[in-house]
């Protein structure tokens, strides 16, 4: 599998993309077979679902105001985080951010991508 960086990150994207509207379709498919077509459009989404909001960022370390770290000023992200979860401990399948991001943005190691060979 010879692609670019950029055309890995694509094909990640997509792929992540069908498979969470896959998963979300499956979920309501038995729900939706029973609501005319006109209606199904007007339906709110469920309220029980988690709103879930992915942020990934390169090159940042624990230098937030809710991590502690006291001269850095980040109120926007001390609220996120206050509002949300915020993880305290990280941990990398591997040394570099190309391959790191791979697996974050497909859930796979990077073996199984064909990621593994990224560089920095």
């Amino acid at each position: 599998m010879n692609s670019s960086r950029r055309e890995f990150l694509s094909q990640s994207l997509r792929a992540s993309a069908l498979a969470a509207a896959g998963s979300a379709f499956a979920a309501d498919s038995t729900a939706a077979a029973s609501i005319p077509d006109s209606a199904a459009s007007t339906i709110a989404p469920k309220a029980s679902r988690p709103n879930v909001l992915y942020i990934i960022m390169e090159d940042s370390g624990p230098n937030f105001g809710c991590y502690g770290e006291p001269l850095v000023q980040t109120p926007h992200l001390d609220r996120l985080a206050a509002q949300g979860v915020r993880f305290a401990n990280a941990f990398c399948t591997a040394p570099v951010c190309s391959a790191s991001r791979s697996a974050l943005m497909t859930g796979c190691y990077q073996t199984f991508t064909g990621s593994h060979h990224h560089r920095t």
